[in-house]
């Protein structure tokens, strides 16, 4: 499932590779949305440790394809809870 199936989409079987999310880590996760509902689940298998976001009520503004409230989440509990 993690195994990307083309460097075009970044993803395997629902399961995408990112490596800016977290500044020098590459991760691994989904994203998803439906009727205001916004959530993304994404884990870094070699440490050891993951993320997993659900919002509603956001702005959904995306930038690289990723909401930017679940990205700046995942960043600010990663600098303030695994760095």
């Amino acid at each position: 499932m993690q195994t990307k199936i083309s460097d075009e989409e970044g993803y395997g079987l629902a399961i995408r590779t990112v490596d800016d999310l977290i500044p020098g880590k590459v991760m691994k996760g989904h994203t998803g949305s439906a009727y205001g509902l916004y959530s993304a689940m994404f884990f870094q298998p070699e440490d050891k440790f993951g993320f997993v976001v659900i919002t509603n009520g956001c702005n959904p503004i995306y930038t690289d394809g990723m909401n930017n409230v679940l990205k700046q989440t995942m960043v600010v509990l990663y600098n303030n809870f695994i760095k």
